[in-house]
């Protein structure tokens, strides 16, 4: 993504047209990365812009028609689910079963297994194009290209936004970062107590967390904003090693799909798996004491 520059004497809604535009132009472009290459970074970089796009779309709700948000949130969401498929498929190649296939001791070979997942991952690829190309997206397309040029829909009757679009920029990025921040609370208070799925649901208020702290960034003391960013970067990878562990155990359902497993090769499978079950439990620890961290410093945000 391009970097966000914002000034302090903008509007909230000048400030949304710089902000939008740069998801629109993240997405356009590696909308045609993920059709025209064969690069995982194309689908990895289009589910980023989604997901910033999204969450640039939820944060200025009260700028826009509800029934436009929607219909873009819907369709978003759907193509950033498979590209993110694709994205989880690409990660279980290279960082857990091709380095398990080529490290010392291994007791199978697990070149069939590598087989399934490239030919998963050729299906997945097959399935992001048809959507990408398909009619619904076409319309999503234009939309953004509309939202880039500034054209944003007439809210439904009896709704006014322009009060909302006027407001001073600060204001409402110091409300927008206390929202998303809100929700990460809302689950760091009972860290302890959180299961598998909450916890996945933490990992994501925290990458919407991220985005509205990157959209705003340049309207806050640099320096302040740069210290809270690291240790947020520093708690979302460690939440994000976590969710790639949690993949590792779709391994074996992918590859029943399209064969029959032998002995030695569920024997690799349990290994890679159990593996990395272990590594996340110190993960774990990692992720508390991160979240303490984050969650004890001051908040670059708040009225002095």
């Amino acid at each position: 993504a391009e970097p966000v520059t914002l000034s302090a004497d903008q509007t909230a809604g000048e400030a949304f047209g710089v902000i939008i535009g740069s998801c629109a132009r993240q997405v356009l472009s590696n909308m045609d990365a993920a059709l025209q290459t064969g690069d995982p970074e194309g689908p990895h970089q289009l589910r980023i812009g989604l997901r910033r796009l999204r969450g640039a779309l939820r944060a200025h709700r009260n700028l826009l028609d509800r029934k436009f948000v929607g219909e873009l949130e819907r369709t978003a969401r759907t193509l950033a689910r498979l590209a993110g498929g694709l994205r989880d498929i690409d990660v279980l190649i290279k960082d857990f079963v091709g380095p398990y296939a080529a490290g010392p001791g291994k007791r199978s070979d697990v070149k069939p297994l590598m087989m399934a997942l490239h030919s998963h991952r050729d299906q997945m690829c097959r399935a992001v194009g048809e959507r990408i190309l398909s009619g619904d997206y076409s319309d999503f397309q234009l939309s953004l290209i509309g939202l880039m040029e500034g054209e944003i829909p007439a809210g439904a009757a009896g709704r006014d936004q322009k009060p909302a679009r006027r407001q001073g920029v600060v204001g409402s990025a110091r409300r927008n970062l206390d929202r998303s921040w809100a929700k990460v609370e809302e689950y760091g208070a009972r860290i302890d107590e959180l299961g598998i799925s909450e916890r996945h649901d933490m990992r994501k208020a925290l990458k919407n967390h991220r985005y509205s702290v990157e959209f705003y960034a340049s309207l806050f003391a640099r320096r302040a904003v740069s210290r809270y960013l690291k240790r947020l970067k520093r708690l979302q990878s460690h939440f994000g090693y976590l969710n790639d562990v949690a993949m590792v155990h779709k391994i074996r359902d992918i590859y029943e799909a399209g064969s029959d497993p032998q002995g030695d090769l569920l024997w690799a499978i349990g290994h890679i798996q159990g593996l990395q079950d272990a590594r996340a439990e110190t993960a774990w620890l990692t992720v508390r004491a991160g979240w303490a961290k984050l969650d004890s410093g001051p908040r670059f945000w708040a009225k002095s």
